[in-house]
């Protein structure tokens, strides 16, 4: 399945620009997107949604990759689902971090406590 990825600036106001990531299929159809903040130099992701049927794909995990080639300065995760904290507790603690995930260092200090990271 061929799967593209688009940007977004959603909006501005405030000294906060709002963007999005959108995943796209070859329908031309979103089947995915993130939903970020960028506000005094931290990125906030507001939210992940992948449809029901592209789910358990990378699709999730594309669309951060994609989001921290665009944003700037380290990464509040925020409040999260249950959902959401499975997803980057695999994401952040089950994987050796790469340069591109060292923005997370404060979300994985507190999701990854006693966990061992796989290289």
């Amino acid at each position: 399945m061929a799967i593209r990825y688009q940007y977004q600036h959603v909006g501005s106001h405030h000294g906060q620009e709002d963007q999005r990531v959108l995943a796209i299929n070859e329908s031309n159809w979103p089947i995915g997107w993130i939903e970020y903040t960028e506000f005094r130099g931290r990125t906030h992701i507001d939210i992940i949604r992948v449809e029901p049927g592209y789910r358990r794909q990378g699709i999730a995990e594309r669309l951060v990759l994609h989001m921290l080639m665009e944003s700037k300065g380290p990464v509040d995760l925020g409040m999260l689902t249950d959902a959401g904290a499975r997803f980057f507790r695999r994401f952040l603690c089950q994987h050796k971090v790469g340069r591109e995930l060292d923005r997370f260092n404060e979300a994985r200090r507190t999701l990854c406590r006693g966990m061992v990271v796989k290289d």
